[in-house]
């Protein structure tokens, strides 16, 4: 829903909130709001939590964003997009939503070995997904520069 509101009244949308106020004040509420969902997700992520589970958590999380990643890949390259873009969009699709998790958690009061797993991967994920967005964008950029000082590439004039 928040999603939907903030293209609603975003540039794309109806274009309510000012350029400048946009400009100046989102920086600081990105890093605010994500550095609060990090805290309460390392709440979660304790050492007796890792000794517990750590070989479920590293597994699950390693499994699924290097899942998500091959997939995505694959699909658009045989789609035919370009391998650049088709790398970068891999790459971001690696990330969760960790907010939307940890509040279907909080909210309905579930505990135990499963939650806690389960909140132990999504702190991770962000971190592992960061890792392999990176590694992406590196892999991208160096295709890119390839694709750029070969000599089938002819600059337009």
């Amino acid at each position: 829903m928040l999603i939907v509101a903030g293209l609603a009244v975003g540039p794309i949308g109806l274009d309510l909130l000012p350029r400048a106020l946009v400009e100046l004040w989102f920086p600081p509420l990105t890093v605010l709001a994500l550095s609060l969902v990090g805290f309460l997700l390392g709440e979660k992520l304790s050492v007796s939590a890792l000794r517990a589970h750590g070989g479920t958590v590293i597994a699950v999380t390693l499994g699924e964003t290097l899942a998500s990643l091959i997939a995505v890949l694959l699909a658009l390259l045989a789609l035919g997009i370009h391998p650049v873009p088709a790398i970068l969009l891999a790459g971001i699709s690696t990330a969760s939503a960790p907010t939307a998790t940890f509040d279907v958690v909080r909210e309905a009061g579930v505990e135990g070995e499963f939650a806690d797993t389960l909140l132990a991967v999504v702190a991770l994920d962000d971190a592992v997904a960061l890792f392999l967005f990176s590694l992406s964008l590196a892999a991208a950029s160096a295709i890119a520069g390839h694709i750029a000082n070969s000599h089938l590439y002819r600059p337009q004039e």
